[in-house]
């Protein structure tokens, strides 16, 4: 048994996985300073002895270093961190240099050219928006990355005199009939017309039909508005934690 950690800006989600299946996933919000508290509060990881801790971290240093320290002392282990490769997984990573990518975004793109056929966008909405192409040669080709939802909303609340959202719980429409709709709307169909213009420009590209995956914490929110056939899958990371623990020995 296996214990996976996806570390991200504003939550974090853990699972277990006991012969390459994902059980009992759970995700909480968090803040940097607090990682290790909100870890020494999920008594049900507790009940766990795994084999290995296998982390994937894109919140910087400290968090690393607090995922390390509350590993050591609940479990006796070290954690694993994985690093992002030229080649992994079947996967070719055409970033300059392929460190640079970040390691979320290289499982997910693992995850997703196990999982579906080529060519492939994935697509994570959290903090931030990323968007990934994977080719017909699985080569991942490379993204863009843009602001999340609530990144947008604040920007615009924390820069604008008298604009405060009451509400989240809003269907996107291009005809809104309050500021609070036109904010959620436009934030919303930002994003979507995005995702769908690079679902158009790697079609092009490559001259097939491309399927599209999404993942993160905002997913649900941007689904309903969506105009083009789309999969949700909310542990893609964790998934491209199993494959890469499996392709290093680490995973059964």
């Amino acid at each position: 048994m296996f214990l996976l950690l996806d570390v991200g800006n504003s939550a974090v989600k853990w699972a277990v996985s006991d012969k390459g299946r994902i059980q009992h996933m759970t995700s909480r919000l968090y803040t940097k300073e607090a990682l290790g508290e909100v870890l020494s509060g999920e008594v049900n990881i507790k009940e766990y002895s795994p084999n290995a801790v296998i982390v994937s971290n894109v919140a910087g240093d400290a968090a690393q270093q607090a995922v390390i320290h509350w590993c050591e002392e609940t479990f006796h282990l070290r954690p694993v961190f994985p690093c992002v490769a030229k080649f992994a997984c079947g996967l070719e990573n055409a970033y300059n240099p392929p460190c640079k990518l970040g390691v979320d975004r290289w499982l997910a793109l693992i995850a997703a050219k196990h999982a579906y056929s080529k060519p492939i966008c994935v697509v994570d909405c959290g903090t931030a928006v990323t968007i990934d192409a994977i080719d017909t040669k699985s080569q991942f080709i490379g993204g863009v990355i843009m602001p999340g939802l609530h990144i947008m909303r604040y920007s615009l609340q924390s820069r604008t005199n008298a604009l405060f959202l009451t509400s989240e719980s809003h269907t996107a429409s291009e005809f809104s009939q309050s500021t609070d709709q036109c904010v959620l709307s436009g934030t919303t169909l930002a994003i979507t017309a995005l995702i769908e213009k690079m679902v158009l420009k790697l079609e092009k590209k490559t001259g097939e039909r491309v399927f599209c995956v999404l993942t993160g914490g905002d997913a649900k929110k941007i689904l309903p508005a969506l105009t083009i056939s789309v999969a949700h899958v909310d542990n893609l990371v964790l998934q491209g934690l199993i494959l890469w623990g499996r392709e290093n020995g680490l995973v059964v």
